[in-house]
């Protein structure tokens, strides 16, 4: 389940901004904690 999550976010960073990517971790995070 680690593996595929970082994956997604590789994938993100790819594609998002900078601040749309800083964003998108912040909220994984958040919900990853939670």
């Amino acid at each position: 389940m680690g593996d595929s999550v970082e994956i997604k976010l590789i994938l993100f960073e790819n594609l998002f901004k900078p601040r749309q990517r800083r964003l998108a971790v912040l909220k994984y995070s958040l919900r990853l904690v939670s």
